[in-house]
């Protein structure tokens, strides 16, 4: 038999812990086989050999060896203990330790050469997870080559306890539409801590990176959507969150986040758009402001529709579905009967995508209509007449024509001229201001007439003319001729008040000579005129037992020496009717009489000459008047 150390071999056994605390020893022995031969046969055993205690670590292992600290009131360099190693031979001894568990940095360090241990860090970062850390020391003989292993035990006491996120443990699982509004709280962080003085903050990380701008946590733990989620570009996040105490940090804590499809407002390229054309027809002109509005949703750019919004005038365009433009009515702006420009807020429209609820985006866009020359210039009236003396100068003006043009701006600048075929045209000149001058001093007849074919012409692309005509006529100082103009406007004779004061002063003296007509036909009839016995009968009152109007009592007349002597007495008659019905000359005196009577002859009436001036009424009635036959 032999004992060899590990790494060597001798015939002779020699068991020497300074060389090895392992020895192999084998045995040889013969086997006799079958045949009568003899086979060799080997063991291996393994011996350990226990020095005879050359090197001791007395002060580590045991109950009575352990240390207890207070985690919170521990810090770096603190000293915790020192060990003693002893070596027979008085060798150099160096240390070395490990931690279980292990940290990173280690809380605890040991010299190599003193042999103290110390805090490596703040044990108050060490939590209440680890409340016993497990030291194995080494102490190593330098000479003999000995080493002893034994085992540190750190007790920790008043420890942090690291905060939890509890709504996050285990992770959590969610699913959002993607046009759920930023700003929009997704959840609120539960925290447990029992440290219950400890101020806490929070972080994130998040895959993809972009998730660490989409979510943002407040000072109370509200996680919030801080940027549009888009189904298009990212559908799911894996998010771990963090708390720390001030201490310890927890975590992560893990979010999962799918993002759903949604449909999206669609969306224009730019906020304005611009187009211009010119004023026309409904429907006659198309106009393109080159819109771009586009939809992230799958499929949804292809049934983009468009339209305006009910203002500012949006009723009289129309638009199609690839966004060109027209007119919905007949666009005019002359005379500003119309806007331009006009600013139109247009919007697209999506069909609705796989949630079936419609989506717009809208812009805007300035339309400019420039005016067209579509109208004629026109004149004030389709013929003037202008009169012009020998009194006035040559170069002076005699007269205008008015003409107007009912387009905008160029289209409505008008320029007038004149031609006549007359030997004297050149006499006279039509400005293109439409005034008429008197060229030199006319030497021709009075009463000459000099005809113009004036035109208007506005400065439109194709231009447009108007025309009219201007009779100028001459005449000497003693003539005066006034400057008339035919119109085309109906003339009324009551829009003038001087017909009207003529009209009523005529209807008067009408009713007022009326009145006096009837009146000397009843007198004439109720005399014996034409009407014989019967009107007589009507006049007398006395046969309609009424009596007679005390304004005319019946009473005789008496004529004087001025009365024709033709017309006899009363008195060679038997009544005053029998005198009336045969005296023709009587009755016509009567009814001057009656005549002279009326209120218009009151004042005559009053003078001295009474008498007199009912002769002569008399005579001048005499011939109008109608006797019996």
């Amino acid at each position: 038999m032999e004992a060899l150390p590990h790494s060597s071999r001798s015939s002779q056994p020699r068991y020497n812990f300074r060389w090895d605390t392992n020895y192999v020893i084998r045995k040889r022995h013969p086997v006799h086989g079958r045949r009568g031969g003899a086979v060799t046969q080997s063991y291996t055993v393994t011996v350990s050999v226990v020095p005879g205690e050359l090197l001791t670590l007395p002060n580590v292992e045991g109950t009575g060896n352990s240390i207890t600290l207070d985690a919170l009131a521990t810090t770096k360099t603190t000293l915790l203990k020192t060990l003693t190693a002893s070596s027979q031979g008085g060798n150099l001894v160096n240390y070395t330790l490990v931690s279980n568990p292990s940290f990173s940095p280690e809380f605890f360090k040991i010299d190599s050469s003193t042999g103290q241990i110390t805090a490596n860090r703040d044990l108050k970062y060490l939590d209440s997870s680890t409340p016993t850390v497990y030291l194995t020391v080494k102490a190593h003989d330098t000479v003999d080559l000995i080493d002893v292993y034994k085992t540190q035990i750190v007790n920790l006491n008043n420890q942090n306890t690291v905060p939890r996120i509890v709504n996050l443990d285990p992770t959590v699982s969610d699913a959002q539409l993607e046009s759920l509004a930023v700003g929009t709280v997704l959840f609120t962080l539960t925290i447990e801590d029992p440290d219950t003085t400890n101020t806490h903050s929070y972080r994130v990380s998040c895959t993809p990176p972009d998730g660490d701008n989409s979510f943002t946590i407040d000072a109370n733990g509200n996680v919030i959507l801080s940027q549009a989620l888009d189904y298009e570009s990212i559908t799911f996040y894996t998010c771990d969150f963090y708390v720390d105490d001030s201490i310890s940090e927890g975590g992560p804590f893990t979010y999962e986040l799918t993002v759903q499809d949604a449909n999206e407002s669609p969306t224009f390229a730019d906020n304005m758009y611009y187009a211009s054309t010119s004023e026309a027809s409904a429907g006659s002109v198309s106009f393109d402001p080159g819109f771009s509005c586009t939809d992230q949703d799958a499929g949804d750019s292809a049934t983009l529709t468009y339209g305006f919004h009910p203002a500012n005038n949006s009723q009289r365009f129309a638009i199609n579905s690839a966004g060109v433009m027209t007119f919905k009515e007949d666009y005019d702006v002359d005379n500003s009967n119309m806007p331009s420009p006009v600013i139109l807020t247009v919007y697209c429209i999506d069909d609705g995508g796989t949630t079936g609820v419609m989506k717009t985006g809208s812009s805007q866009v300035t339309v400019t209509i420039s005016d067209t020359n579509d109208n004629t210039p026109t004149f004030a009236s389709t013929a003037y007449t202008i009169g012009v003396s020998s009194s006035q100068t040559a170069g002076s003006q005699i007269g205008a024509v008015t003409a107007t043009d009912a387009d905008s701006g160029t289209n409505a600048d008008l320029s007038c001229s004149g031609t006549s075929s007359s030997a004297y045209s050149a006499y006279y000149t039509v400005g293109a201001d439409c005034k008429i001058y008197l060229s030199k001093t006319p030497d021709f007849a009075s009463g000459t007439t000099v005809t113009y074919v004036t035109r208007a012409v506005d400065k439109g692309n194709p231009a447009k003319t108007g025309t009219t005509t201007v009779d100028i006529i001459y005449q000497d100082d003693t003539t005066t001729t006034t400057t008339t103009a035919a119109t085309t406007t109906a003339y009324n004779f009551f829009d003038h008040g001087e017909n009207i004061a003529m009209f009523v002063l005529t209807l008067l003296m009408g009713l007022a000579l009326l009145g006096a007509l009837l009146y000397c036909c009843l007198r004439m009839c109720c005399g014996g005129g034409g009407m014989g016995g019967m009107c007589s009968n009507m006049c007398d009152c006395r046969q309609q037992n009424r009596a007679r109007r005390g304004r005319y009592p019946p009473r005789q007349v008496t004529p004087d020496s001025k009365v024709p002597a033709t017309v006899p007495g009363p008195t060679a008659h038997s009544s005053a009717e029998d005198y009336r019905a045969t005296t023709p000359a009587y009755t016509d005196y009567w009814t001057a009489n009656a005549i002279w009577r009326l209120p218009a002859f009151r004042t005559i009436r009053s003078t001295s000459w009474r008498i007199h001036a009912s002769a002569t009424i008399s005579s001048w009635i005499l011939p109008l008047t109608l006797t019996s036959p």
